[in-house]
Protein backbone atom coordinates (compact mmCIF):
# COMPACT_ATOMS: atom_id res chain seq x y z
CA UNK A 1 0.00 0.00 0.00
CA UNK A 2 1.00 3.53 -1.04
CA UNK A 3 2.15 4.89 2.42
CA UNK A 4 1.21 8.79 1.53
CA UNK A 5 -1.82 8.34 -1.31
CA UNK A 6 -3.62 10.87 -0.79
CA UNK A 7 -4.45 14.78 1.17
CA UNK A 8 -6.96 12.77 3.49
CA UNK A 9 -4.08 10.41 4.74
CA UNK A 10 -1.49 13.28 5.10
CA UNK A 11 -3.66 15.18 6.85
CA UNK A 12 -4.64 12.40 9.39
CA UNK A 13 -1.05 11.70 10.14
CA UNK A 14 -0.01 15.83 10.23
CA UNK A 15 -2.88 15.54 13.09
CA UNK A 16 -1.50 12.59 14.85
CA UNK A 17 1.95 13.89 14.95
CA UNK A 18 1.06 17.53 16.53
CA UNK A 19 -0.79 15.30 19.07
CA UNK A 20 2.10 13.22 19.68
CA UNK A 21 4.53 16.04 19.88
CA UNK A 22 2.02 17.83 22.34
CA UNK A 23 1.53 15.14 24.59
CA UNK A 24 2.99 14.95 27.94
CA UNK A 25 2.88 10.88 28.27
CA UNK A 26 4.69 10.45 24.79
CA UNK A 27 8.52 11.35 23.50
CA UNK A 28 8.96 14.50 21.60
CA UNK A 29 9.28 13.10 18.53
CA UNK A 30 8.47 10.28 16.35
CA UNK A 31 9.53 8.95 12.80
CA UNK A 32 6.96 9.87 10.55
CA UNK A 33 7.53 6.18 8.36
CA UNK A 34 6.84 4.55 12.11
CA UNK A 35 3.75 7.15 12.63
CA UNK A 36 2.32 5.93 9.61
CA UNK A 37 2.70 2.29 10.28
CA UNK A 38 0.67 2.88 13.51
CA UNK A 39 -2.11 4.60 11.32
CA UNK A 40 -2.21 1.66 9.00
CA UNK A 41 -2.02 -1.14 11.33
CA UNK A 42 -5.27 0.83 12.96
CA UNK A 43 -6.82 0.79 9.83
CA UNK A 44 -6.70 4.44 9.34
CA UNK A 45 -8.60 5.38 12.74
CA UNK A 46 -7.21 8.18 14.09
CA UNK A 47 -8.48 7.95 17.49
CA UNK A 48 -7.66 4.11 17.65
CA UNK A 49 -3.84 5.14 15.88
CA UNK A 50 -4.19 7.12 19.21
CA UNK A 51 -4.70 4.56 22.07
CA UNK A 52 -2.01 1.96 20.48
CA UNK A 53 0.65 4.71 20.32
CA UNK A 54 0.05 5.71 24.33
CA UNK A 55 -0.06 1.64 25.02
CA UNK A 56 2.98 1.02 22.84
CA UNK A 57 5.05 4.10 24.77
CA UNK A 58 3.64 2.85 27.92
CA UNK A 59 5.15 -0.55 27.92
CA UNK A 60 8.36 0.92 26.36
CA UNK A 61 9.07 3.27 29.25
CA UNK A 62 8.08 0.66 31.44
CA UNK A 63 10.68 -1.66 30.52
CA UNK A 64 13.29 0.50 29.00
CA UNK A 65 16.27 -2.39 29.69
CA UNK A 66 14.35 -4.27 27.01
CA UNK A 67 13.38 -1.27 24.84
CA UNK A 68 15.29 1.74 25.31
CA UNK A 69 18.78 1.07 26.58
CA UNK A 70 20.70 -0.26 23.05
CA UNK A 71 23.24 0.63 20.80
CA UNK A 72 23.84 -1.25 17.39
CA UNK A 73 27.32 -0.79 18.09
CA UNK A 74 27.49 -2.82 22.00
CA UNK A 75 29.21 -5.68 22.64
CA UNK A 76 25.83 -7.01 23.64
CA UNK A 77 24.36 -6.64 19.84
CA UNK A 78 27.86 -7.94 18.63
CA UNK A 79 27.59 -11.17 20.57
CA UNK A 80 23.73 -11.32 19.71
CA UNK A 81 25.16 -10.90 15.74
CA UNK A 82 27.49 -13.63 16.32
CA UNK A 83 24.92 -16.02 17.46
CA UNK A 84 21.30 -15.31 15.08
CA UNK A 85 20.43 -14.23 11.62
CA UNK A 86 17.78 -11.84 11.61
CA UNK A 87 17.40 -10.77 8.03
CA UNK A 88 14.50 -9.50 6.01
CA UNK A 89 13.97 -10.72 2.16
CA UNK A 90 13.94 -8.01 -0.67
CA UNK A 91 11.13 -9.54 -2.39
CA UNK A 92 7.50 -9.38 -1.48
CA UNK A 93 5.10 -12.05 -1.76
CA UNK A 94 2.80 -12.27 -4.91
CA UNK A 95 0.48 -11.39 -2.06
CA UNK A 96 2.67 -8.46 -0.91
CA UNK A 97 3.72 -9.49 1.82
CA UNK A 98 7.27 -9.02 3.61
CA UNK A 99 9.54 -12.18 4.50
CA UNK A 100 11.58 -11.96 8.11
CA UNK A 101 13.92 -14.59 8.55
CA UNK A 102 15.76 -15.47 11.93
CA UNK A 103 18.00 -18.44 12.16
CA UNK A 104 20.67 -19.48 14.34
CA UNK A 105 24.51 -18.70 13.18
CA UNK A 106 25.89 -20.60 16.29
CA UNK A 107 24.33 -23.70 17.74
CA UNK A 108 26.51 -23.23 20.97
CA UNK A 109 23.50 -22.71 23.62
CA UNK A 110 26.24 -20.57 25.76
CA UNK A 111 26.08 -17.89 22.99
CA UNK A 112 22.81 -17.41 23.93
CA UNK A 113 22.24 -13.93 26.43
CA UNK A 114 18.25 -14.15 25.80
CA UNK A 115 17.61 -10.22 27.44
CA UNK A 116 20.13 -8.89 25.10
CA UNK A 117 19.40 -11.06 22.37
CA UNK A 118 15.86 -10.21 22.16
CA UNK A 119 16.97 -6.11 23.00
CA UNK A 120 18.61 -6.84 19.97
CA UNK A 121 15.47 -8.21 17.82
CA UNK A 122 13.12 -5.14 18.66
CA UNK A 123 16.17 -2.52 17.74
CA UNK A 124 16.39 -4.29 14.47
CA UNK A 125 12.71 -3.85 14.16
CA UNK A 126 13.04 -0.53 15.31
CA UNK A 127 14.98 0.28 12.83
CA UNK A 128 13.02 -1.81 9.87
CA UNK A 129 10.07 0.24 10.89
CA UNK A 130 11.35 3.43 10.43
CA UNK A 131 11.96 2.60 6.49
CA UNK A 132 9.32 1.68 3.61
CA UNK A 133 9.15 -2.56 3.00
CA UNK A 134 9.61 -1.27 -0.50
CA UNK A 135 9.95 1.81 -3.20
CA UNK A 136 8.35 1.40 -6.58
CA UNK A 137 10.39 4.30 -8.09
CA UNK A 138 10.52 6.98 -5.79
CA UNK A 139 7.37 5.92 -3.91
CA UNK A 140 7.83 4.40 -0.58
CA UNK A 141 5.10 1.37 -0.06
CA UNK A 142 3.93 -1.23 3.42
CA UNK A 143 3.84 -4.47 2.70
CA UNK A 144 0.00 -5.72 3.40
CA UNK A 145 1.43 -7.78 6.00
CA UNK A 146 4.43 -9.64 7.87
CA UNK A 147 5.15 -13.31 7.03
CA UNK A 148 7.85 -14.49 9.76
CA UNK A 149 9.81 -17.33 9.51
CA UNK A 150 11.57 -19.22 12.18
CA UNK A 151 14.45 -22.23 11.14
CA UNK A 152 14.77 -24.33 14.03
CA UNK A 153 17.66 -26.16 12.71
CA UNK A 154 20.36 -26.78 15.42
CA UNK A 155 17.99 -25.92 18.13
CA UNK A 156 18.23 -27.87 21.37
CA UNK A 157 16.75 -28.69 24.64
CA UNK A 158 20.24 -26.45 26.02
CA UNK A 159 18.86 -23.84 24.26
CA UNK A 160 15.61 -23.27 25.49
CA UNK A 161 17.29 -23.00 29.78
CA UNK A 162 18.40 -19.75 28.64
CA UNK A 163 14.48 -18.69 28.30
CA UNK A 164 13.90 -16.06 30.75
CA UNK A 165 10.17 -15.80 31.47
CA UNK A 166 9.05 -12.37 32.81
CA UNK A 167 10.98 -10.25 29.56
CA UNK A 168 9.37 -13.22 27.51
CA UNK A 169 6.05 -12.59 28.49
CA UNK A 170 6.45 -9.01 27.93
CA UNK A 171 7.72 -9.34 24.23
CA UNK A 172 4.90 -11.33 23.67
CA UNK A 173 2.33 -8.77 25.06
CA UNK A 174 4.33 -6.35 22.52
CA UNK A 175 3.91 -8.45 19.34
CA UNK A 176 0.41 -9.21 20.10
CA UNK A 177 -1.14 -6.07 21.31
CA UNK A 178 1.17 -3.43 20.12
CA UNK A 179 3.44 -4.22 17.75
CA UNK A 180 2.54 -2.03 14.22
CA UNK A 181 2.82 -5.74 12.34
CA UNK A 182 -0.25 -7.15 10.94
CA UNK A 183 1.17 -11.04 10.79
CA UNK A 184 -0.05 -13.50 8.54
CA UNK A 185 1.87 -16.29 9.77
CA UNK A 186 4.45 -17.46 11.35
CA UNK A 187 6.40 -20.99 10.08
CA UNK A 188 9.00 -22.63 12.01
CA UNK A 189 11.07 -25.33 9.78
CA UNK A 190 13.33 -27.82 10.64
CA UNK A 191 11.63 -28.64 13.84
CA UNK A 192 13.04 -30.30 16.17
CA UNK A 193 11.28 -33.33 18.21
CA UNK A 194 10.93 -31.09 21.24
CA UNK A 195 9.09 -28.57 19.33
CA UNK A 196 5.66 -29.57 21.11
CA UNK A 197 6.86 -29.39 24.32
CA UNK A 198 8.02 -26.17 23.91
CA UNK A 199 5.09 -25.15 21.99
CA UNK A 200 2.97 -26.48 24.87
CA UNK A 201 4.67 -24.00 27.13
CA UNK A 202 3.94 -21.00 25.38
CA UNK A 203 0.57 -21.87 24.03
CA UNK A 204 -1.45 -20.51 26.83
CA UNK A 205 0.35 -16.84 26.58
CA UNK A 206 -1.01 -16.63 22.89
CA UNK A 207 -3.88 -15.19 21.71
CA UNK A 208 -6.03 -17.72 20.19
CA UNK A 209 -5.73 -15.66 16.62
CA UNK A 210 -1.86 -15.98 16.90
CA UNK A 211 -2.13 -19.18 17.63
CA UNK A 212 -3.93 -20.29 14.41
CA UNK A 213 -1.03 -18.84 12.50
CA UNK A 214 1.73 -20.68 13.56
CA UNK A 215 2.78 -23.49 11.37
CA UNK A 216 5.37 -26.20 11.71
CA UNK A 217 7.27 -27.88 9.31
CA UNK A 218 8.58 -30.95 10.66
CA UNK A 219 10.62 -32.33 7.12
CA UNK A 220 12.98 -29.74 5.93
CA UNK A 221 11.62 -26.89 3.98
CA UNK A 222 9.85 -27.76 0.76
CA UNK A 223 6.64 -27.19 2.55
CA UNK A 224 7.13 -23.73 3.45
CA UNK A 225 6.87 -23.42 -0.66
CA UNK A 226 3.51 -23.44 -0.56
CA UNK A 227 2.85 -20.25 1.44
CA UNK A 228 6.65 -18.21 0.11
CA UNK A 229 7.66 -18.58 -3.44
CA UNK A 230 11.51 -20.88 -3.31
CA UNK A 231 12.93 -18.13 -5.62
CA UNK A 232 12.78 -15.67 -3.18
CA UNK A 233 14.20 -17.37 -0.60
CA UNK A 234 18.20 -17.16 0.16
CA UNK A 235 20.29 -19.48 -1.82
CA UNK A 236 20.65 -22.00 1.00
CA UNK A 237 17.25 -22.77 0.32
CA UNK A 238 17.46 -23.24 -3.09
CA UNK A 239 16.17 -19.28 -3.66
CA UNK A 240 17.79 -16.75 -5.55
CA UNK A 241 17.94 -13.73 -2.76
CA UNK A 242 20.98 -14.22 -2.03
CA UNK A 243 23.05 -15.72 1.04
CA UNK A 244 22.06 -15.39 4.48
CA UNK A 245 25.52 -13.94 5.84
CA UNK A 246 25.09 -11.18 3.02
CA UNK A 247 21.77 -10.79 3.73
CA UNK A 248 22.31 -10.37 7.28
CA UNK A 249 25.40 -8.56 7.11
CA UNK A 250 23.24 -6.33 4.78
CA UNK A 251 21.02 -5.50 7.47
CA UNK A 252 23.65 -4.88 10.37
CA UNK A 253 24.97 -2.13 7.89
CA UNK A 254 21.41 -0.54 7.96
CA UNK A 255 21.26 -1.05 11.49
CA UNK A 256 24.15 0.33 12.25
CA UNK A 257 23.57 3.51 10.54
CA UNK A 258 20.59 4.16 12.44
CA UNK A 259 22.40 4.42 15.45
CA UNK A 260 21.72 8.21 16.41
CA UNK A 261 18.24 7.61 15.72
CA UNK A 262 17.97 4.63 17.46
CA UNK A 263 19.64 6.30 20.80
CA UNK A 264 18.30 9.70 20.44
CA UNK A 265 15.77 9.84 23.39
CA UNK A 266 13.69 12.23 22.01
CA UNK A 267 12.46 9.44 20.14
CA UNK A 268 11.98 6.86 22.55
CA UNK A 269 11.58 8.58 26.19
CA UNK A 270 8.83 9.90 27.71
CA UNK A 271 6.52 10.69 30.34
CA UNK A 272 4.82 7.30 31.21
CA UNK A 273 1.62 6.64 29.33
CA UNK A 274 -1.50 4.88 30.62
CA UNK A 275 -1.64 1.45 29.85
Amino acid sequence: MEIFANSEIESDLKCLQKWFEDNEKLPKKIDRILLARFYYYADRRVEETMQLLLGHYALRMKNPHIFITRDPHSQDALNTAEFVYFITLPELTPDKNQVKFIKLKSTDPNKVHFLEDLKSLIMANDGAFSEPDTMIGDVPYFAEGLIQVVDMEGASMKHMTHLKLPPFFVFLKYMQKYCPIKFKAIHLINCPPFVNKMYAMVKPFLKKETANKIHFHVRGVESLFEFVPKEMLPTEYGGNAGSVDDLSERMLNALRSQRNYLMDPHYWNGAEATN
